[in-house]
């Protein structure tokens, strides 16, 4: 009986751990717009790990830290876009495609394509591409 509790208890702090913020969204968008948030604050990558596919999240956890630190800094520089905008959200057998526009680090319109899968219960992000 005992053991039971315990597992039960473990099992119940499981679900409070952040992918509680992905099982919150209703929708992709909603889950998209949700890392697009956490994106933009973020000054690091590791609140970021809880919304990232698990291939993506097990190689970029398998770079050295000084190297995480490059690779994220070239994203942010890269990755930063305003006036986000999801103009199509598409149903695919393991998850969704969005069609998003906004504005590119480059001050010019950037169109893009964001697959988001489910792992579990949960949505994540397995690819963002943009084009400007």
């Amino acid at each position: 009986m005992r053991n039971l509790l315990v597992c039960l208890a473990a099992a119940s702090m499981l679900l409070v751990l952040p992918a509680s913020a992905q099982q919150s969204a209703n929708t992709a968008t909603d889950f998209y717009l949700g890392y697009r948030a956490a994106w933009s604050g973020a000054s690091t990558m590791d609140p970021l790990l809880t919304y990232i596919a698990k291939d993506s999240r097990r190689d970029f956890e398998k770079m050295p830290p000084e190297q995480r630190k490059a690779v994220f800094d070239v994203m942010k520089q890269m990755g930063t876009i305003r006036n986000l905008k999801v103009v199509k959200e598409t149903k695919t057998a393991d998850g969704f495609v969005l069609d998003v526009t906004g504005i590119g680090p480059d001050d010019k319109p950037a169109t893009g394509t964001v697959d988001i899968v489910w792992e579990g219960p949960v949505m994540k992000l397995k690819k963002e591409a943009w084009r400007s």
